[in-house]
């Protein structure tokens, strides 16, 4: 558990950092969804102008933002920051650059830029540019984990701590959809695994070794001891449809497992099992009251999910 005692010094205030007109980057899908949720919480939406690109398109789609409050990279150079008083960043893979480039835009022209944390890993290749670390002013961070995590890190910028309104969101549509398609009589029956997958940038592992890995041990070694066994697969935003085709239909052909297509909160409320190596879905069914485990090899010792009650396979 995080020591408490490492957080008594004085939290930023907000208001020191956030002033309007205020300029919203997003792209990964992660980041996203947990910072449109603040955004509407926090913000005047009317207030903000957007720079979303690829799945953050998706989970701003629900905040009400006029054409004239769009911009893209051509539109608003990151040379251009400066007219406004304050950026506010989610933050991406090491494979997408947007946030980061505008993050150091910010620091170059002495706007105040705060960035979004959404997971507990790799927070240092987050703020990497061209080899060389560019921090915001302030990191929003939902949970202690977190912050103890960026406490350990030298140079990190403060830190401040918000509710995930996502989380919360989220788990409240699993538990009701549940309820109101009579989902919970049936969670008994059967054990309903949906897969939760995410393309991996470790080099221990590659996602198509976990996939076939879990499904010979659940199908041909039984992991579960059971014969009832249905299998959904849900890919991450950044996943295309059919990757998985060769190992579902045809290595293993004889077994039920199918593509997952619809919102996050129906398969979490489908499923009894949630299975996957360490992605925020997994996070989400845990708190929705589901069994949750990780199918990480054994080379990886330690997850970065820090909630015990996910249990490892192997």
């Amino acid at each position: 558990m995080p020591n408490p005692k490492i957080f008594d010094l004085t939290p930023p205030d907000l208001s020191d950092y956030i002033a309007y007109p205020i300029l919203i980057v997003s792209h990964d899908a992660g980041g996203a969804s947990v910072l449109a949720a603040w955004v509407e919480r926090h913000l005047d939406v009317g207030q903000c102008d957007f720079l979303l690109e690829g799945p953050a398109l998706r989970y701003f789609s629900g905040l009400k933002i006029e054409d004239s409050q769009r911009h893209s990279r051509t539109s608003l150079v990151p040379s251009e920051v400066s007219r406004f008083a304050c950026v506010i960043t989610s933050t991406s893979g090491e494979d997408v650059s947007l946030e980061r480039e505008y993050i150091q835009q910010c620091r170059l022209l002495a706007v105040k830029v705060l960035s979004m944390l959404d997971h507990w890993v790799n927070y240092v290749p987050r703020f990497c540019i061209d080899g060389r670390l560019c921090w915001p002013d302030l990191l929003m961070v939902n949970d202690v984990y977190a912050q103890q995590l960026l406490v350990a890190i030298p140079g990190a910028p403060p830190s401040l701590l918000f509710d995930n309104y996502y989380l919360q969101q989220q788990v409240a549509q699993v538990l009701q959809y549940r309820k109101s398609s009579a989902l919970e009589s049936t969670q008994i029956l059967s054990r309903r695994i949906l897969y939760v997958s995410e393309p991996s940038t470790d080099s221990r592992y590659n996602e198509f070794e976990l996939l076939e890995r879990f499904l010979n041990s659940i199908f041909n070694y039984d992991y579960f001891n059971t014969q009832q066994l249905q299998v959904r697969v849900r890919l991450h935003p950044r996943e295309k449809l059919g990757k998985y085709d060769e190992l579902m239909f045809h290595t293993f052909s004889e077994y039920s497992i199918n593509y997952c297509k619809n919102e996050l909160y129906h398969s979490l409320a489908w499923s009894n099992t949630v299975v996957g190596a360490q992605t925020t879905p997994m996070v989400i069914a845990l708190y929705a009251g589901i069994e949750v485990y990780s199918c990480l090899p054994e080379v990886v010792e330690k997850m970065t999910l820090p909630f015990d009650k996910i249990r490892r396979i192997y």
